[in-house]
């Protein structure tokens, strides 16, 4: 007892120590995505001839849900099935709470001529020192095979290199993915090289293939 009282000063100090070095490593990490965050605040509205690219509402939990309980939309993300739209409102709500904090990089994609929310795309894991991020999307399946997910791609790539001044954006995406990959090709991005067993997917460690483009390779879109 007499020797836990005399420790207790130095366990506290130490304590302290841990404290303030975490919130350090805190502080970086918010001022190393700052410069790219002010730009998200609010998320800006985005558009090209077929697509509208901007926030979530809650509105929009039907038509996701729609996307989102089709088990060949997340056959290749780390989400299951949607069960219900409860689930899927659940996923908006999330959007919505990050929108108000100034902290949420996810675009719903619109189809102008209907209205309909058809997917999501959005940028992710910003590193200021590197100049860089990574780009992820999925869209409903009865869109694939339509031009959808390589216009939004572009339009999002555009405001990356010209607005955000990234020098390089990235794209993960399941080795089996044939889809994506057409995909990355369209959008003239480069093969970089496979992540061996990388990703838990499904309960499936799976082979993650990594594509590129830097922003002196990137084209403005025809149809921005």
């Amino acid at each position: 007892y007499h020797l836990t009282n005399y420790f207790k000063p130095f366990i506290f100090t130490y304590l302290k120590i841990c404290d303030k070095i975490l919130i350090n490593i805190s502080e970086k990490a918010i001022i190393m995505a700052h410069s790219f965050m002010k730009y998200f605040r609010p998320l800006p509205e985005l558009e090209n001839k077929r697509l509208f690219l901007r926030r979530a509402y809650l509105t929009d939990t039907d038509d996701l849900f729609i996307c989102m309980r089709n088990k060949n939309v997340c056959e290749f993300e780390v989400w299951s099935p949607h069960t219900s739209n409860i689930e899927t409102l659940g996923f908006v709500n999330s959007l919505l709470i990050r929108y108000d904090n100034g902290t949420c990089t996810d675009w719903i994609i619109e189809r102008k001529r209907d209205k309909r929310a058809i997917g999501v795309i959005n940028l992710h894991d910003f590193s200021q020192s590197n100049n860089n991020s990574e780009m992820g999307f999925w869209l409903a399946e009865d869109c694939w095979g339509k031009g959808y997910a390589t216009e939004s791609a572009e339009t999002i790539l555009e405001f990356a290199f010209y607005v955000l001044q990234l020098n390089k954006v990235s794209c993960l995406c399941a080795a089996q993915n044939i889809r994506s990959k057409k995909v990355m090709k369209k959008l003239h991005m480069s093969y970089e090289g496979t992540l061996r067993k990388h990703i838990n997917i499904h309960g499936t460690l799976t082979d993650i293939e990594v594509y590129s483009i830097l922003r002196a390779e990137f084209h403005m879109p025809q149809n921005s």
